[in-house]
């Protein structure tokens, strides 16, 4: 049979389901955006807010065309190898001696959303290179969590933690493994897990290794980035300058090998010239509502149609934009938003306004739980307690004479963490109004007190407490204090705390449990070295 020439295609038929890392995996173009119900545009606590529908995301659509895309005859053969990790157990320390964890988990649904898009990138690289490039995605998802602990200002699996994890498990040259399985060299390498990660590329056994979020419905477009970043590291290291298409063989780039002697002398010489343009493989449409977002009617015993916002993930994303009437909404007669608010989640709902000349406004509505990263987000005084409470946020105070957008959800800093409690955050709203008074007080800032009912105040007094207030806080209710404690007892503890550090050894929370053993294991105590074996064991 005769070669088929190079310029022939093959027809793709784009199948509904592929096997991925163990499962039959769905391949679906990507949902159209949602538009609100005429029941949930009708609704009468609206207020002010008519008009236009209001911006919460801008969202990456894949269309069916894209995943039928194509494939060169000659196309070149890319080995991705992408690895997702479910669950994430993140700890943070900060520069003023308090610890915080994060404990990120996807459910099913979660895992098969990531997966899916990981089935659809081989249809998006093929769109975006005009059928040359064919991806093969090696894809595996881990059962244990991905653990890091990263310091003051640091991000989660940068270069030090890719290189423990993926030096043993990618090869770094060509042979052929007795199964005959390929394990590289990879030019592509993507790690994907909830949460933030570090966005930087790095390199291990002569790979690139890039990150991508996952979730939050951008994990298609955030997947096709971190292959470009790779595919252009490839082009770097064989001296093409980071160019893409054009003069750039495509098969030099997917083979994974490293930069020869002639890869280097094109580098010194900057031969070759500029990439043709990638044709764009997504279309962005803007929605009112965010992906992990919810919003419904409900019916209050004491208010009547309530609105209900919730978020459906394990991790925190989500909001709605709220209508705007078209000129936008002036804050002169009266500049304080008004509305009743009821919920009992731990979980704090932001309130994001944006104006003219890019002045913005943003509150939160209770506690924020990550105050040192959110840089000071002005803390509304509303209690978490299932009862309606009127709000009030001052948009003409923090500078709004006219608000173009307003988002409810959580804050930047709150986006991409995990919830505080199992169950989904949810907060209900009703009659929204702009009034010339009634502005809600803001909390104080929390202060360092192990004594008081606050937990962000019992965490900032925890790295100037002495050693039997902190064996005290090792029991405290909040996650974050009783590992802040342990931490630092791992230095301070002395023989009178043996009993107290062995109890937290045994503690449900992993954490908590291996700063007691360390510090357990400092007393370094001839009579319990026994109790500490059972321990390590």
């Amino acid at each position: 049979m005769p070669l088929l020439p190079a310029l022939v295609f093959f027809a793709v038929q784009a199948p509904q389901t592929i096997p991925l890392a163990g499962r039959m995996v769905p391949v679906v173009p990507t949902p159209p955006v949602e538009t609100p119900s005429q029941e949930l545009s009708n609704w009468s606590g609206w207020g002010p807010f008519v008009g236009k529908v209001g911006v919460a995301a801008s969202v990456p659509m894949i269309g069916e065309a894209v995943l039928k895309t194509p494939i060169a005859a000659d196309a070149v053969a890319w080995h991705v190898k992408a690895v997702l990790f479910p669950s994430v157990d993140l700890v943070e320390n900060a520069e003023n001696g308090t610890v915080r964890s994060y404990r990120l988990s996807f459910a099913d649904p979660q895992v098969n959303e990531t997966l899916a898009a990981l089935a659809r990138l081989p249809g998006v690289v093929a769109a975006a290179t005009g059928g040359k490039v064919r991806v093969i995605v090696d894809a595996t998802v881990e059962p244990e969590p991905a653990r890091d602990r990263v310091g003051p200002a640091g991000t989660a699996f940068g270069p030090a933690w890719r290189e423990e994890y993926f030096s043993p498990r990618i090869n770094g040259g060509r042979y052929q493994a007795e199964d005959r399985l390929f394990r590289g060299p990879y030019p592509s390498v993507i790690l994907l897990a909830p949460g933030r990660t570090d966005p930087s590329l790095s390199e291990v056994n002569g790979s690139p290794v890039a990150t991508a979020v996952a979730g939050a419905g951008m994990t298609d477009a955030s997947l096709y980035g971190a292959w470009v970043k790779t595919a252009e590291a490839r082009s770097v290291a064989l001296g093409y300058g980071g160019r893409l298409g054009g003069d750039v063989p495509w098969g030099d780039l997917a083979s994974g090998d490293p930069p020869s002697t002639e890869d280097v002398n094109r580098a010194k010489a900057s031969e070759g010239t500029r990439a043709e343009p990638f044709a764009v493989p997504f279309s962005f449409e803007e929605s009112y509502l965010a992906p992990g977002g919810k919003v419904e009617l409900a019916t209050d015993a004491e208010r009547g149609p309530i609105l209900r916002l919730s978020e459906t993930g394990t991790v925190r994303t989500g909001g709605i934009a709220l209508p705007l009437p078209k000129e936008g909404l002036s804050t002169e007669a009266g500049g304080i938003l008004t509305f009743w608010f009821r919920s009992n989640s731990k979980d704090p709902l932001a309130v994001m306004a944006f104006g003219e000349g890019g002045k913005t406004a943003s509150y939160s509505i209770g506690r924020d739980r990550a105050p040192a990263v959110n840089g000071g987000l002005p803390e509304l005084d509303v209690p978490a307690d299932g009862m309606w409470h009127k709000v009030g946020v001052d948009l003409k105070a923090a500078g709004l004479t006219k608000v173009t957008r307003l988002v409810l959800g959580p804050s930047a800093a709150a986006r991409q963490t995990s919830p505080a409690a199992l169950t989904s955050p949810t907060w209900d709203l009703d009659d929204f109004a702009l009034e010339a008074s009634g502005a809600t007080a803001l909390l104080p800032a929390p202060a360092a007190d192990a004594n008081s009912a606050d937990a962000e105040s019992r965490l900032l007094a925890v790295p100037s407490a002495d050693a039997a207030t902190l064996v005290r806080l090792l029991n405290d209710p909040d996650t974050n204090v009783r590992l802040s404690a342990a931490t630092i007892l791992e230095t301070k503890a002395d023989a009178s705390h043996a009993l107290a550090l062995l109890a937290a050894a045994n503690s449900l929370d992993p954490l908590v449990a291996r700063s007691a053993v360390r510090a357990y294991a400092r007393l370094d105590q001839p009579d319990e070295r026994e109790q500490l074996l059972i321990l390590l064991k």
